[in-house]
């Protein structure tokens, strides 16, 4: 930064005579402030020791600013030339307590603070000048770069060709994967013959069908299906065939996006209404309530099954539907490889009470299944607290304290399971292989 000069507008101005007296700014006078001095009296100076005193006596004229584009006449600039003549004698000058500088209509003029004031030349510092500056800042600035270059090769120990070139990391490029739309269920004829899904053989394989299958990280959405309604006691055959097929439809909705999303196949199997004895891929089948058998993947229903549960059942709504949804559960857990895991696992056991463990798992497992079913078709099939308790009742009857065996599950587990499945939207809550032995009994 540069010094500033004081202007004589600048209440701080010195006033450069030779006894350094302070002059106080006018503002009443026109043309500008002017100067007032204080009365006091200078010391008579030695003569010709410095030079000729200042009379100031005379001083006492306004400063009449001139005209603008005026030249001052002679007479002017006699009289100002007059009024700083030295004077002849070095008498003691007394100043007046309101004495004014008075000027000359030459002198230039400031643009702003008022007219300018004539001093005696008066020695400043010589400032230095711009472009010196300029230049002293861009040498420093040279120095600079020369001396970081320098410094590079010493301290580094190497030449800057020495160091290896930046390499460009790639830009990576983001994969956005939209999501496929859940695949849908087209109703169709049932499948006589499917082809088998691959079976799990290494114990890997195994126990990865069981505890950890992509099915149970799938949900299940809600499934728009009118389920309606059959005397299952006087019903015919033809009628009973009729309403299990309408009903496959609705189970094939419902798990058909969930399987083939986890990455497996579902082909529609069949429901096959018998009244006696049959004779099956399985084996001889005598009236029981109903199977799934895996060698043709095909649901085998007993036309006389209602008559096997208690007279409240036998007339309530959802009761051979939830047979059937409970053997549907059956082929899914043989589409998805638990079903073949689960028979290998009961093979290889080294005792019944161990080979049954495995059974009532996965018969537990199914019970889930069908009540996550039923919740899905929930909103177009509603259900009262007494389809609710039907369902539940249904499965209660056949539990191992009402069969005399210990492979399907206590009456309580029976329960327990279902109920999970009816609060639940995917299968992973079903995984009953995971569960405690407590929980499995």
């Amino acid at each position: 930064m540069f010094p500033q000069r004081l202007t004589p507008s600048d209440p701080h101005e010195v006033a450069p005579t030779a006894d350094r007296a302070h002059a106080q700014a006018s503002t009443d006078r026109p043309g500008g402030p002017s100067l007032a001095l204080p009365a006091t009296v200078i010391a008579p100076a030695a003569a010709n020791s410095h030079g000729p005193s200042l009379d100031f006596t005379d001083l006492t004229d306004p400063i009449v600013p001139p005209q603008e584009g005026a030249q001052p006449s002679n007479a002017q600039t006699s009289a100002a030339t007059a009024s700083w003549a030295p004077s002849s004698a070095a008498e003691p000058v007394t100043r007046r307590s309101s004495v004014s500088l008075r000027r000359s209509a030459a002198l230039p003029r400031r643009s702003y603070g008022g007219p300018a004031r004539a001093y005696p030349s008066r020695a400043y510092p010589k400032q230095p000048r711009f472009h010196l500056r300029l230049i002293a800042f861009f040498a420093a600035l040279f120095i600079v770069a020369a001396l970081a270059t320098v410094g590079g090769k010493v301290f580094l120990g190497r030449d800057a060709g020495d160091i290896p070139p930046v390499e460009e990391t790639p830009t990576p490029v983001i994969t956005i994967e939209s999501q496929q739309p859940a695949p849908v269920y087209i109703p169709g004829p049932p499948d006589p013959s499917p082809d088998h899904p691959p079976a799990p053989v290494t114990e890997p394989a195994i126990e990865e069908a069981l505890s950890a299958n992509p099915l149970y990280l799938e949900e299940m959405a809600a499934t728009t299906c009118a389920v309606g309604s059959i005397d299952l006691v006087n019903a015919d055959h033809e009628a009973i065939q009729a309403h299990m097929n309408v009903f496959l439809d609705c189970l094939m909705a419902a798990w058909y996006p969930v399987v083939v999303q986890a990455g497996h196949t579902m082909p529609r199997p069949s429901v096959i209404v018998y009244d006696t004895s049959l004779e099956t891929p399985c084996g001889l089948v005598s009236r029981v309530t109903a199977f799934y058998c895996p060698n043709d993947q095909q649901i085998y229903y007993d036309r006389a099954s209602a008559t096997t549960f208690d007279l409240e059942l036998q007339g309530a709504r959802y009761v051979s539907e939830a047979v059937v949804a409970h053997e549907f559960s059956h082929a899914v857990q043989y589409r998805t490889g638990i079903l073949t895991a689960e028979q290998t696992r009961q093979s290889t056991s080294l005792s019944t009470e161990q080979a049954d463990a495995w059974s009532r798992r996965l018969e537990l497992q199914a019970n889930c299944f069908s009540g996550l079913f039923f919740r899905s078709i929930s909103a177009s099939s509603p259900m009262t607290e007494t389809d609710v308790a039907a369902v539940i009742g249904v499965f209660r009857q056949v539990g191992d304290e009402f069969t005399n065996r210990a492979d399907h599950g206590s009456a309580d587990s029976q329960e327990h399971w279902t109920r999970l499945g009816l609060a639940a939207t995917s299968p992973g809550a079903c995984n009953a292989f995971t569960a405690p032995d407590d929980a499995v009994r």
